[in-house]
């Protein structure tokens, strides 16, 4: 007996949207019947195109901030039909600016979150993201997806891509989250667990996915872009690896030894040569700074007391080693301080309260230490704050942004003016609810 056709279902998504286009793919229909399977596209009621045979459709010269309808039919020609409509909207075009102040929230979809995860400044003043877009619990099991998006240096959002995290078995859980920029901006490179996908920074194209267990790798828990020739990682097992930007591919690998636990921050100096620290979880484990040269060979090990979970290298001109974590303590807000000199004595040590948790440090032009974070208060109070130390970790400012909603700092970069660029995200309270992504461009004076 025969059996009747029947077709497989049609997944509709938008998986690009701009100001001025909408990019839509679904999977693939099939027949039962091994039929040929065409596509239509209808755009708010009107056929664009027939006979479509990829999965995949932009369309263009749409109006920014406004919402479309799009239809998918799938065809045979018997006239077995199979259709899903989605109805999304392009990205709108105002920014608000008051005394060279922007201003932008981003909501890429009114039923998810954003949680951005690391974020890498363009030459031109531009930023791409990597973050998770996390749904309600309804839309299990592919509650999130991997989110990549580009804003350009006035916080328009000109792109983004979704790539499936259920696809490649990425928790939303996952601690090893990093981007980095290559080939002159051109390219982004974004590690989220066991894989990096580049894309490209002009319309988000993805070019290329590894998968580092195929390279005996476990999680990626630090990144640092060495050269245009070399990306330096560390693993959730100690391990220090060279990758190839251009294919990904492992140059060499150095074994530190489970007892090193994971790796937290590299960095590399002058000399090329590389630093980076490891923490373990244990309290009678020593953490560890070590110090290669350019062929991970190892030079110096530094040892360090507490447990951190986070932390950030700093190599000044003078190959002074500066560690700068929050510790594990995240309501204390207390800041952990380390200086060694070239040789790897430590010269100084610090504990600095009333500072911030989940703390990012960097040097500035200025060759000030600017320490970014969030404080927490009583109950729901979290506010994002910036302290400016010199290079000895005296305090010279602190600036926390209590005039805002309650937030979190999850970002921040600096521009040629010396203003900041805050990234945040709203923390829910029981009287005011925003999950959306903000960004703000401070005054020079980091007021906003």
């Amino acid at each position: 007996m025969e059996e009747p056709e029947k077709l497989s279902g049609l997944a509709l998504e938008a998986s690009a949207v701009g100001q001025n286009f909408i990019e839509v793919s679904w999977e693939k229909v099939y027949s039962t019947h091994y039929k040929a399977v065409s596509y239509i596209v209808s755009l708010n009621g009107e056929r664009i195109v027939n006979e479509l045979n990829t999965n995949k459709f932009s369309l263009i010269s749409l109006q920014p901030g406004q919402e479309y309808t799009i239809k998918v039919t799938a065809i045979t020609k018997d006239g077995l039909r199979t259709e899903r409509t989605l109805v999304t909207r392009t990205l709108p075009e105002d920014v608000k600016q008051v005394d060279q102040v922007f201003y932008k929230e981003y909501n890429i979809h009114s039923y998810s979150t954003i949680h951005p995860r690391n974020i890498a400044r363009l030459a031109d003043g531009g930023h791409l993201f990597f973050a998770h877009l996390v749904h309600p619990s309804n839309f299990m099991p592919d509650a999130f997806k991997l989110l990549v998006f580009y804003i350009d240096n006035k916080g328009n959002l000109l792109w983004y891509r979704l790539i499936s995290a259920l696809a490649h078995g990425i928790d939303r859980n996952v601690g090893g989250s990093h981007i980095i920029l290559h080939d002159h901006d051109k390219e982004g490179i974004v590690f989220s667990g066991t894989y990096a996908f580049k894309i490209t920074t002009s319309n988000g194209d993805l070019l290329l996915e590894k998968y580092f267990k195929d390279s005996g790798l476990n999680e990626i828990t630090a990144v640092c872009n060495a050269s245009p020739e070399q990306i330096l990682v560390g693993t959730d097992e100690g391990h220090l690896v060279s990758l190839s930007p251009n294919d990904l591919s492992v140059q060499w690998k150095q074994e530190n030894g489970n007892e090193f636990g994971r790796a937290v921050a590299i960095s590399v100096d002058a000399k090329k040569n590389i630093y980076a620290a490891y923490t373990s979880e244990a309290h009678s484990s020593p953490q560890r700074i070590r110090k290669y040269n350019d062929q991970g060979k190892v030079v110096n090990s530094m040892q360090i007391d507490g447990v951190f979970s986070t932390g950030s290298l700093i190599i000044d001109e003078d190959e002074s080693v500066f560690f700068i974590s929050s510790g594990s303590e995240i309501f204390y807000s207390k800041l952990y301080y380390y200086k060694f000199d070239k040789a790897g004595n430590l010269i100084d040590e610090k504990r600095i309260q009333n500072a911030v948790a989940s703390a990012k440090a960097f040097l500035n032009a200025n060759n000030e230490i600017i320490v970014h974070g969030s404080r927490f208060g009583q109950g729901l109070e979290v506010h994002g704050g910036i302290l400016t130390f010199d290079r000895n970790m005296n305090v010279k400012s602190r600036r926390f942004y209590t005039d805002l909603p309650y937030h979190l700092l999850v970002g921040l970069t600096t521009n040629a003016d010396r203003s900041y660029n805050l990234f945040i995200s709203y923390a829910q309270t029981y009287t005011y609810e925003n999950y959306n992504f903000i960004f703000i461009r401070t005054k020079t004076d980091g007021s906003i």
